[in-house]
C-alpha cells in the first residue's frame, strides 16, 4: 500500500467554441489523495479548483468570472526513465461543477461530469518528497437549460490546464 498526498498550482485554459472559450483562465489549485498501487499503477482521488475571468460578456451570459470546482478519481501509471525521474500518464474522471459571479453576486451553477488524458513528469528529491509538472485536458459536460440551438455551446466544455507541484508520501 501506497498513500500519497499531492498539492499543486493549476494555470487553466479553454479551447474550442464554447461557453468557456469566453474566458481567460486566471488561477487555480489542487490536492490529491493516492492510496493503493500495483505493478507501477496508483488509484485516487482528488480536488482542484480553477477561476476564469470573462474576457466576453455578451457569449458568457454577462458574468464577471465562472469558478470551477472538479471532484475526481484519477489512476496513472509510472514509467521510470531514470532512478528518480518518471514520466506519469493518467486518467481523470469525476464530476464538476461551474459557478458564475459578477463581484459577490452569483448568476447559477451548471453541475455535471468530466473525463481525460494527462500526463506528469516525476523528479524525486528524496524517498519522501517529489516535484513534478504536466498537462490535462479535459472533455466537460455540463446539465443546462438552454435553446436546442446553443445546447452544445454551453453544456459541452474543453479545458487545458498546466500544473506544478509537490508530491509528498512513503514508499513511492
Amino acid at each position: 500500500m501506497c498513500i500519497l498526498s499531492t498539492i499543486y498550482y493549476m494555470q487553466p485554459g479553454s479551447t474550442g467554441s464554447n461557453f468557456l472559450s469566453a474566458h481567460k483562465g486566471k488561477f487555480g489549485g489542487g490536492t490529491e489523495i493516492t492510496f493503493l498501487t500495483a505493478y507501477n499503477f496508483y488509484l485516487g482521488v482528488g480536488y482542484n479548483f480553477s477561476q476564469y475571468e470573462v474576457e466576453d460578456a455578451s457569449m458568457a451570459a454577462n458574468a464577471e468570472h465562472t469558478n470551477i470546482n472538479a471532484f475526481f478519481g484519477k489512476i496513472y501509471y509510472k514509467i521510470p526513465i531514470t532512478e528518480k525521474f518518471s514520466i506519469n500518464p493518467a486518467v481523470m474522471a469525476g464530476q464538476i461543477e461551474l459557478r458564475q459571479f459578477t463581484g459577490s453576486k452569483g448568476y447559477g451553477t451548471q453541475e455535471g461530469w468530466f473525463i481525460g488524458p494527462g500526463i506528469d513528469a516525476q523528479y524525486d528529491l528524496s524517498k519522501w518528497v517529489a516535484i513534478m509538472a504536466g498537462a490535462r485536458y479535459n472533455f466537460i459536460t455540463t446539465t443546462t437549460q438552454a435553446n436546442a440551438q446553443y445546447h452544445d455551446y454551453f453544456a459541452k466544455q474543453n479545458q487545458f490546464n498546466i500544473y506544478a507541484g509537490l508530491r509528498i508520501g512513503l514508499n513511492k
